[in-house]
Formats: C-alpha cells, structure tokens, sequence
C-alpha cells in the first residue's frame, strides 16, 4: 500500500509547488485569450456586450485597411525574413574558422544591438532619420544627393522600417549557424576539394544543405516575428503616412485602443493567429527535414 502513496504523494508535492505557476498562466495568459475570442464574436461598448455572430469576422476580412495592413506585413516579412538569413548566414559563414577569440567577440557584437530596448532603438532611428537635423541627411548633404522626408513620405516610410530591421537583430541567427557550421565534419570538405570541386560548388552542394534544420528553424521565428512587427511601427511612423507603414498587429492595437472596435480588434488578432499557425506548419511540412552527419 505504501508503494501506491509515495508516487501519488509526490504528486501531490509537485503539483503543489506547480500550482502557483499555473495559476498565474491561467490568469494572465490562458483567461484573457478566451475572453478576447469570446469578445471577437461580440460588439463591446461600455454600456455592455451583444452578440453578433461572424460579423467582426466579415468586417476584418473586407475592411481595406485590414487588406492594406496585411499586404504591409507581407512586405515586411519577405524582405526583412529572407534578407535577414542571407545576412546571418553571411556573417556565420565570414566568422567561421577564426579563432575563439575572434568568434566570441563578433558574436557578442552581433547579439548586442537585440538587447538594446525597442523604444532606445526607435529613438535612434528617428534621429537618423529626422529630415532637417538627422544624421542620415546629414550624409546625404554633404554627398549633395538628395535628402528625403524618410518616415514622413508614403514611398520611403515602410523601406526606412525594413531598414532597421535589417542592419540589427540578427545576432542569435549568427550565432546558432555557427554552431551549425562547427557541426559539420571537415572531412566532407577535404573530400570535396581532392575531388577539384570549387568553394562556391561546396557551399551550394555540401554547406547549405547541412544547415537547412537550422535555416528551417531561422525562417519560422522570424516569420512569426514579423508577422507581429509593432514596436518600430508604433514608435516611429504610427501607421502612416497614409496607411503606409500600417501593419496587421499595429491596426489591432489602433481598433481596439483609438477607434474603439473591441470586437473586431479580438476578432483581427485570432485571424493573424490562425495565420501564422498555418504558414508555421506548412514552411515545417514543406521544408523541414531530418539530417544526419
């Protein structure tokens, strides 16, 4: 009987010191999630609710700012995604071989622009490109090429926002190509080059392939992650101008915060959901792959 309690005793126990845990998921994660869907079929004033069925759904889905928004995001996510692993793996790829010294150093330079806080980030890069004293102008002046408006025109506004996306941030990428790269077995290499085949035939045939777990694993974060791009947007443009830097995650917060569309807001936000956990699982079914070395 004995050997029946202890197990279930220390159940008990774990659940015990767990339940603290899970009680502050439940609360801050898990009940606010099924309020906002159950919001999401609701039209919410401060007088009370109503039920409305699909209707915040069919809204979202032909309001042309939501379509506007979402082709922003798209944009964004292309560029920025794509760009940001030929970066990282470029970098991974310039570092790789060179002493531990040199590795930890650039690594640590790398990874540091992502610790710096989105609102200091946004604010130097507002300076950068404030169009009468910010510095990219001032570059700009003394080449005397032109200098635009960068964050207050509707053509440069969103390439301004990728920008900064891409010149930081991509310091974990680097970081775990690296590891990638270490794993691979030189001898692949040393067999490659007996047999005459060049640098660029190398890479192509023998290092991209080995690093498609870690590429596979690179482009799903950051496709989440700049599907819910915010702060920058937030900080530096507030959508505009003229709904040019408006992006998905960026127009739920002004529905539900500045125009009052609870409802639509919550029921915009499952959708990008559902969204993302779609084009997640079809880059995993499509790309990933088991590789062995």
């Amino acid at each position: 009987m004995s050997s029946v309690r202890l197990p279930m005793r220390r159940a008990a126990i774990a659940w015990l010191f767990l339940a603290p845990a899970l009680l502050i998921i439940a609360a801050f994660n898990l009940y606010p999630l099924a309020y906002a869907f159950v919001l999401s079929f609701q039209h919410y004033s401060i007088s009370g609710t109503s039920w409305v069925g699909l209707e915040n759904y069919r809204r979202v889905l032909a309001d042309p700012i939501v379509h506007r928004a979402f082709a922003n995001t798209l944009e964004y996510t292309a560029v920025v995604v794509t760009g940001g692993i030929a970066i990282s793996l470029s970098l991974a790829l310039l570092l790789h071989g060179r002493s531990s010294a040199w590795q930890t150093t650039f690594k640590a330079l790398y990874y540091l622009p992502a610790q710096i806080g989105a609102v200091v980030s946004a604010v130097i890069w507002v300076y950068i490109f404030a169009p009468v004293d910010g510095l990219l102008n001032h570059i700009l002046a003394a080449l005397h090429l032109p200098q635009p408006l960068w964050l207050a025109n509707s053509h440069t506004a969103l390439p301004a926002i990728i920008a900064t996306a891409l010149i930081g941030g991509h310091g974990a990428a680097v970081i775990l190509y690296l590891a990638a790269l270490s794993g691979i077995p030189q001898s692949y290499y040393e067999s490659a080059r007996l047999d005459g085949v060049g640098a660029w035939t190398q890479f192509w045939r023998i290092t991209f392939p080995l690093l498609r777990p870690t590429t596979v694993y690179v482009l799903i974060i950051g496709v989440i992650g700049s599907f819910q791009v915010f702060g920058s947007v937030y900080l530096m443009t507030q959508g505009g101008p003229q709904f040019s830097t408006d992006t998905v995650v960026y127009d739920i917060y002004d529905a539900f915060f500045k125009r009052g569309q609870v409802g639509s807001a919550c029921a915009e936000a499952f959708l990008l959901g559902l969204i993302i956990v779609a084009v997640s699982l079809l880059q995993y079914r499509t790309l990933a792959t088991d590789v062995e070395y």
